[in-house]
């Protein structure tokens, strides 16, 4: 199932990394960039540009307390920028 999931994240913009984040941050509600890298099983060098780019993208927010935490959109919120910024840069084409 996990893999079907990534995959229709794929069709949203996200890479195999952000699609992992953002799938660990809905199972732990709220963690921290080792917390991400741990339940992500993605490295820990690579954690916070993944974060950073969700973020971007919309799909994650975090918070400035120290150590920062990092929280996902709830899915239908995500998906709906995600789209969106779809349809924006298909209208840029179009033009």
């Amino acid at each position: 199932m996990e893999d079907r999931v990534l995959k229709a994240l794929r069709g949203y913009g996200l890479t195999g990394y952000e699609g992992k984040v953002y799938l660990a941050l809905l199972e732990g509600r709220e963690l921290t960039a080792s917390g991400v890298s741990r339940k992500a099983f993605i490295p820990y060098s690579k954690v916070y540009e993944v974060l950073r780019r969700l973020e971007e993208k919309g799909w994650v927010e975090s918070e400035s307390k120290r150590p920062i935490r990092y929280y996902p959109k709830p899915p239908r919120e995500a998906v709906e920028v995600a789209r969106i910024k779809i349809e924006d840069e298909l209208r840029t084409y179009e033009k």
